[in-house]
């Protein structure tokens, strides 16, 4: 199985391809891609889509999904953000895969991982540093949503 893991802020995403099983997962690629600082907001958008789309053609995942935000009192998701996750969604479903991707938070993710009976979050770095040994932590939440997505 093949899976990827996105993760946004409101100019840039990372996304992580892995394959195989979530106890033997092997890293596919990892990259970071910035969006055109030189045009306005819609065409932003719209080069999401086409590299959300390039992506998908490209990896021909079976799963995707991308890390939301944690919702914490007095801290606000940004607009931009938030625009970047609704056109990962469309991109992802409008797309001849026709996949559905879910948002998940930290909770989620430990409990799709197996591991919501350890406390803290420190299990979840530690996961990634045994199975995708060697990963930048910059790449790690949007590694745990691909992880996540496997069997």
């Amino acid at each position: 199985m093949r899976a990827v893991g996105f993760e946004c802020s409101g100019e840039e995403f990372i996304f992580v391809v892995v394959e195989g099983s979530q106890s033997k997962p092997s890293l596919v690629a990892r990259e970071t891609r910035k969006a055109p600082g030189n045009s306005d907001r819609p065409e932003q958008l719209q080069w999401l889509r086409r590299e959300v789309h390039a992506i998908l053609d490209k990896y021909q995942p079976e799963a995707v999904g991308y890390k939301a935000p944690q919702s914490m009192p007095g801290r606000s998701v940004g607009q931009e953000r938030c625009q970047f996750e609704g056109i990962l969604m469309e991109a992802a479903f409008s797309h001849k895969l026709n996949i559905s991707m879910q948002g998940l938070i930290t909770v989620q993710l430990k409990k799709k991982l197996g591991l919501s009976k350890i406390k803290g979050t420190d299990c979840l770095q530690s996961l990634i540093d045994t199975t995708l040994n060697g990963l930048p932590k910059k790449y790690s939440d949007a590694a745990l949503v691909g992880l996540s997505q496997l069997e």
